[in-house]
């Protein structure tokens, strides 16, 4: 029997072993965890991959509102980064002639998204669905065609109630602490030597061991790749704010002085944080920064310190890194799950544990995840790199300290295209190739976000009765969709 290890626990760590049930089903699975090591909890957004994700392993939506606390998320609301308390909402629809009628307008985007629409009046792209036969004339909800979302929850929650899912379904579950390896004359690890002396066998193991990157980084002492000098924000200041339940289905992602804070709805509470560059503040005085803007204490429980970057090579012998263990960038986004899954996907759908050992296979899973880092790199950088606030050293410096050829290639290409052809977004795909992870939508959003939308409103007559008549529209369509209050009460 093939003897899988998932080496470390949390979201990560049970994701992938429980993902990796689903393509290997008659191995034997454990996962190693030490309830030394706590989880925050504090509050993690996703992106419609996780979807996804949770379809794979038999998991519903409502199991994540109900047992994670879990909230719908139509996009990012990115608030205040030209320094002029505009905002724009980066959603989830790749609709480019959407997106190229009000650019072609001269309109907002972010007045004609519809997802942008109802987030804004606190409802979600889902609507429900009546149907007798299957649901004794209770209403089940769908999507429709146009609509795609994502969700927030408590990371500490979700992990244990996946560790339920996971005993549910016989994947063995060991609480103690790794402190050694054996391995073959290959170098291939064999055995996990824990700490209360026992031996598991092992045919191959996932690093899901976080920034302590166990085996990866400390046993196989693999090169890290760091991108400090691209993405300077390096520390995180977690914390807790309490709502009324009824809030807006989106992440918000505030620009600050030195950085930039989230703030994420879970079902009794915004898991918020301040991730800025340590360069130009201490934590205590991000602190200040926060309540000043806030306007009320917060209670810091911990300074999270991170080094943003890669492993160059995430699969080494007969090990692979998911999640922290095998990179990061920075928040924005919320790129950590989505990375972890299309990695852990590709490798498990092509059969790494038989094939590990073909050095071609591994420099290919190498090569496309270094690639997909990369590509993460770009588009974080982008929001920095086209934002024109200038209210401090960090945003002053940001252009000239920190550039990406490549980001300043695609910056530029936007510059000069896309006030000129704004219908011709369709057409920008090659220029996008090597970014391809993040479609050309995404790109034009930040973009127009950042760089094209007015932020008066003094808008034209044409203009106008454009306005009028798309809203009209929403307004009358908008009419069948949940609010995002009663789709959760629903759920629950």
């Amino acid at each position: 029997m093939c003897n899988i290890v998932i080496a470390g626990g949390g979201s990560a760590g049970y994701i992938t072993a429980l993902l990796t049930q689903h393509y290997y089903p008659s191995s034997k699975i454990t996962l190693i965890e030490s309830s030394k090591r706590g989880i925050l909890g504090a509050g993690e957004g996703t992106t419609p991959h996780f979807i996804e994700l949770l379809n794979k392993i038999g998991i519903d939506v409502s199991d994540i509102v109900r047992h994670c606390d879990g909230t719908i998320k139509s996009g990012i609301n990115f608030k205040n980064w030209n320094g002029d308390g505009r905002k724009y909402i980066h959603d989830f629809v790749n609709n480019d002639s959407e997106l190229s009628d009000c650019l072609a307008l001269g309109i907002d985007y972010d007045s004609v998204g519809f997802n942008d629409y109802l987030a804004n009046i606190k409802k979600v792209p889902i609507y429900p669905v009546y149907n007798l036969n299957a649901c004794n004339g209770n209403p089940i909800y769908s999507t429709g065609k146009c609509a795609n979302y994502a969700m927030h929850f408590d990371a500490r929650k979700l992990a244990n109630y996946l560790n339920l899912i996971a005993v549910n379904r016989n994947i063995t579950i060991v609480d103690d602490e790794i402190v050694d390896f054996n391995v073959n004359e290959s170098g291939e690890i064999t055995e996990v030597i824990l700490e209360n002396k026992s031996n598991i066998k092992c045919s191959f193991i996932f690093d899901c061991t976080g920034f302590a990157r166990l085996i990866i980084g400390k046993f196989y002492n693999q090169k890290w790749i760091s991108y400090r000098d691209k993405l300077p924000v390096d520390k995180a200041i977690p914390f807790f704010v309490d709502h009324d339940g009824d809030v807006d289905p989106v992440t918000d992602a505030v620009a600050l002085k030195y950085g930039w804070m989230w703030k994420i709805p879970t079902k009794n509470r915004f898991g918020s944080g301040y991730v800025f560059d340590s360069d130009y503040i201490t934590p205590d005085e991000a602190k200040d920064e926060l309540e000043s803007t806030l306007g009320h204490k917060v209670d810091v429980p911990r300074v999270i310190d991170f080094n943003p970057g890669t492993y160059h090579k995430a699969v080494y012998k007969n090990c692979m890194a998911v999640g922290l263990s095998q990179s990061f960038i920075e928040p924005l986004e919320a790129t950590s799950i989505w990375v972890s899954y299309l990695n852990l996907r590709g490798a498990l759908e092509s059969d790494i544990v038989n094939n590990h050992r073909d050095s071609n296979y591994s420099d290919i899973l190498n090569e496309r995840y270094y690639r997909r880092n990369d590509t993460v790199l770009n588009f974080i950088n982008f929001h920095y790199y086209a934002a024109e606030r200038d209210d401090s050293l960090f945003w002053k410096n940001f252009r000239h300290k920190h550039k990406i050829e490549e980001v300043d290639r695609i910056f530029r290409f936007l510059d000069n295209n896309l006030k000129m052809n704004p219908e011709m977004i369709n057409l920008y795909d090659d220029f996008f190739e090597y970014n391809r992870d993040f479609n050309v939508i995404s790109w034009v959003k930040v973009y127009a976000g950042l760089r094209l939308n007015s932020g008066n409103n003094e808008y034209n007559a044409t203009q106008k009765m454009a306005l009028e008549s798309i809203l009209n529209n929403y307004d009358n369509y908008s009419r069948g969709f949940y609010s995002h209050k009663e789709f959760l009460e629903y759920l629950r």
